[in-house]
């Protein structure tokens, strides 16, 4: 799985933390995952 602010562009792997998400900015340039909002 995919760690904390670490990349996750292709989504070939979930988040390791259930309470993230992948998160892209910049057009879809840079995305990692990370917690939004208060989903848990």
């Amino acid at each position: 799985c995919i760690r904390h602010l670490e990349s996750c562009f292709d989504y070939s792997m979930p988040c390791c933390d259930p309470c993230a998400t992948c998160y892209c900015r910049f057009f879809k340039a840079i995305c990692y995952c990370r917690k939004i909002g208060n989903i848990c």
